[in-house]
């Protein structure tokens, strides 16, 4: 569950542009914010101002709200947090939940996963209710951890299976908390041409057996487009490192030309860690 992350040895040769912070998920001034369901971590923003591709069924989509805290309030913003967690889990609210990852660039993540554009209407309904049920004691909690973050954000992804590497045999559980973020800035005009080099690279880690896999996500709001998330999961980071040395060797001279492919069709890269955050997380009551 949570946030994937991308292949131990995904860095790339030939790759312009400038290395800054992404600005893939949009900033806005709390103003922004929908007051009426901006629960604790969850602000809902206006969405008629970001564009987003049109939804199919059969998309997987992760729907996920950021919250961008000074380090000198995360202390007070995790407590306020770890009480609405248990806000929830003394009413047992069902049909909401969420996964929380933190990381420097993302902040205080919080994913809801199933859903995407077309289902925010439902997501509005549902989380009304939710907050109705709860009543004033969600309110304060809400006004107290808004005064404390300094920007809120908000990014559609959906999975894309054509892009990631998970055979039946490999798995992200929760004994792997840890996640590594690659973004993939692409060069606008060859989209098609950095999505046709990736199945070579799950070929590679097919045919040599690699027991480590990723999960691509296109994120499909924001500026800075086209852009893709690869994200893997371990134990630790000392772990993913270890992982990615032992592909180094499973793979070998390979991954080198998997890079010399994909490098060129990217403006740029950017890798990060993060870690799921159970104890800021709620997984939909019983």
């Amino acid at each position: 569950a949570g946030f994937p992350a991308g292949p131990p040895t995904l860095t790339f040769r030939g790759v312009s542009g400038d290395a800054g912070v992404s600005p893939h998920i949009s900033t806005v001034r709390k103003e922004a914010v929908l007051k009426r369901i901006s629960i604790l971590f969850l602000p809902l923003l206006l969405l008629f101002a970001l564009p987003v591709h049109a939804q199919e069924p059969e998309m997987e989509w992760l729907t996920v709200f950021s919250d961008h805290v000074q380090i000198s309030n995360r202390a007070d913003y995790e407590a306020l947090g770890r009480e609405f967690v248990a806000m929830f889990e003394d009413a047992d609210i069902s049909g909401v939940s969420w996964v929380t990852v933190q990381s420097q660039p993302f902040g205080y993540a919080y994913v809801i996963q199933g859903m995407g554009p077309a289902d925010m209407a439902e997501m509005n309904e549902t989380w009304g209710a939710a907050l109705a049920e709860l009543g004033d004691g969600a309110t304060k909690l809400t006004t107290r951890s808004n005064a404390l973050v300094d920007s809120q954000g908000m990014s559609y992804l959906v999975l894309r299976h054509d892009l990631s590497y998970m055979p039946d045999e490999v798995a992200i559980t929760a004994d792997m908390p840890y996640r590594h973020y690659t973004r993939l800035f692409v060069h606008p005009a060859k989209g098609q041409a950095f999505e046709a080099t990736m199945p070579a690279w799950t070929d590679a880690y097919r045919d040599a057996g690699v027991k480590y896999g990723w999960r691509t996500y296109q994120v499909v709001t924001g500026s800075d487009l086209p852009a893709y998330l690869i994200v893997q999961a371990a134990a630790s980071e000392a772990e993913f490192y270890e992982h990615r040395t032992e592909i180094q060797t499973i793979v070998g001279d390979k991954l080198e030309e998997l890079r010399g492919k994909t490098g060129p069709t990217l403006r740029r890269v950017e890798e990060s860690g993060a870690w799921v955050r159970p104890d800021l997380s709620y997984d939909g009551g019983s």
